[in-house]
């Protein structure tokens, strides 16, 4: 139970110029030993996306997994000092089957909703423009899924009442908003700007805030020029490696601060010999033309003992 309780716990945390209907043309590697990535958009650019996103779990030796597809729509435009305002706008949510009521609202919700942010002249996000209303479809996302639990015998009001609150301190300020509600727009644009040379390998680490304790965790960052090709895009990876003291004590806060002394003592007598491990994978294949991401597949893997968890993320331009 707690491993499954500490997967969960941890997930709380972190181009070519062709029309739609052109092929590809088969590309090979070529030899480039520095790349810049550069915007070169077009006022009022419409690129069409579309957003995969998986989830695997493994326990106990049995897996689980499902997935649903969106389609969205990114509209760039360009502003008077040279930096740009974006739109990215949910056309459609796909799911397999949506037999679940719940998962048929959540649908419903975000379709057709719009992310509206800013970036600099080198296509980094600096800000989201409308977090509120963000905010606003956040608190009646939760509420939807507060509702369903009303209807569970363990669920007590005052326990609904408390996920309530601490699921609600996720996306009660911008900056929050911008770190855990607008991932997937974070991800497209996380290479603006970037510099590098194939003897590169550049390595860093920086402080993720645990949203429930306020808890800096760290992590290791690296980056790697990979590949250039002859369609002139060329293929990033960025690796993110979480530490793992600093992980644990986080999610052992979390036990503390919302289930009791008596639980975080059970949370540790089990979790004492058992391994685990967060990777982030981001493999990225961008043009050096424009600027724009073909394609990046983001995997993070969460692994506590024998037990696993896999969130893998695709967008592709269309």
């Amino acid at each position: 139970m707690r491993k499954l309780m500490f997967l969960a716990l941890v997930l709380i945390g972190f181009v070519s110029c062709k029309s739609p209907n052109q092929e590809k043309v088969t590309r090979t590697e070529i030899s480039l030993d520095s790349i810049s990535i550069i915007p070169n958009w077009n006022d009022s650019q419409i690129i069409n996306l579309e957003l995969i996103k998986t989830k695997t779990v493994t326990r106990n030796g049995a897996t689980q997994s499902g997935s649903s597809t969106s389609n969205i729509e990114l509209v760039l435009t360009k502003n008077e000092n040279n930096t740009w305002t974006g739109s990215w706008r949910i056309k459609d949510v796909q799911l397999p089957s949506v037999n679940n009521p719940l998962e048929k609202k959540l649908e419903n919700l975000v379709t057709g909703f719009v992310y509206n942010f800013t970036l600099d002249s080198t296509g980094t996000i600096t800000g989201l423009v409308n977090w509120e209303e963000i905010q606003t479809k956040g608190f009646e996302a939760l509420n939807m899924i507060i509702n369903e639990f009303k209807n569970v015998p363990t669920m007590s009001p005052q326990i609904i009442e408390q996920i309530k609150m601490n699921v609600g301190e996720m996306f009660n300020t911008k900056e929050k908003i911008e770190t855990y509600l607008m991932q997937e727009v974070q991800l497209y644009f996380a290479l603006g700007g970037i510099e590098m040379t194939k003897s590169d390998t550049i390595e860093g680490s920086a402080y993720i805030t645990h949203p429930l304790t306020g808890d800096l965790i760290a992590q290791n960052i690296k980056s790697i020029y990979q590949k250039a090709y002859s369609d002139s895009t060329c293929d990033i990876q960025i690796s993110q490696t979480i530490d793992e003291s600093d992980l644990y004590d986080a999610v052992k806060n979390t036990v503390n601060k919302y289930a009791g002394e008596d639980k975080t003592n059970e949370f540790q007598n089990e979790m004492q010999n058992t391994k685990f491990d967060v990777k982030v994978t981001s493999n990225y294949n961008i043009s050096l033309i424009t600027g724009l991401v073909e394609k990046v597949t983001a995997q993070k893997e969460i692994t506590v003992g024998s037990d696993t968890r896999i969130d893998k993320t695709e967008i592709i331009r269309k």
